[in-house]
């Protein structure tokens, strides 16, 4: 398995395991926070689509797409993957952090 392949595999589970954590430690309201690293995954998961759709490699532009008019698009969406890419490496251990705060006063919580 490639480095590009266990990247992509880390981006795709870590938002889903962020959404999990918080919807099992939140209390109402603010379990609408689980929407979010779901809503990134989603635009990742397109563009990630879009990334190996077109047989790129990470320092090329993607010059071996299948449509030679999606290449312009594609180029045009690299800038946009690596910003969705740095917002989910920095929000989701964040949320993960704030759900184990979460999980912990709720334990204490249930000892009082």
């Amino acid at each position: 398995m490639s480095n590009d392949a266990i990247l992509a595999l880390i981006t795709l589970i870590l938002p889903l395991l962020t959404a999990w954590a918080l919807w099992r430690t939140m209390n109402g309201r603010w379990r609408a926070m689980a929407v979010v690293p779901l809503a990134l995954l989603a635009v990742h998961l397109v563009l990630l689509t879009a990334f190996y759709s077109c047989d790129a490699a990470p320092d090329q532009p993607f010059s071996n797409c299948a449509l030679p008019a999606t290449e312009g698009l594609f180029n045009a969406l690299r800038g946009v993957l690596y910003s969705n890419l740095t917002i989910l490496m920095l929000l989701c251990p964040g949320l993960l952090i704030v759900a184990g705060i979460a999980g912990l006063i709720r334990k204490e919580g249930h000892k009082s």
